[in-house]
């Protein structure tokens, strides 16, 4: 059945013959298959898992290209710079 078609929301549709008869008890007998019809409908879900700061990133990339933002400061930007003993931000 692993090997069958899988496309989401159409049904598949066959009959699966097996290489030998199978014998099933059933009421006390034993009733001999040699293979069954089957159908079923096969779904899809996607789950999207952003592992780490990659989303962040991806949201400024956007505001970028949108130009809601026109500047992106990165951590060798705010390593020249640092705080005096008012809070006043001033380069090193």
């Amino acid at each position: 059945m692993n090997s069958l078609p899988r496309n989401p929301d159409i049904p598949t549709a066959g009959y699966y013959e097996f290489d030998t008869i199978k014998y099933i008890k059933m009421s006390e007998m034993l009733l001999g298959i040699k293979g069954f019809d089957y159908e079923f409908t096969s779904g899809q879900s996607l789950i999207e898992s952003i592992i780490d700061q990659g989303s962040k990133i991806d949201l400024l990339v956007f505001k970028v290209l949108d130009e809601e933002l026109d500047k992106i400061i990165f951590d060798q930007d705010l390593e020249k710079w640092t705080f005096n003993d008012n809070g006043e931000v001033i380069s090193k």
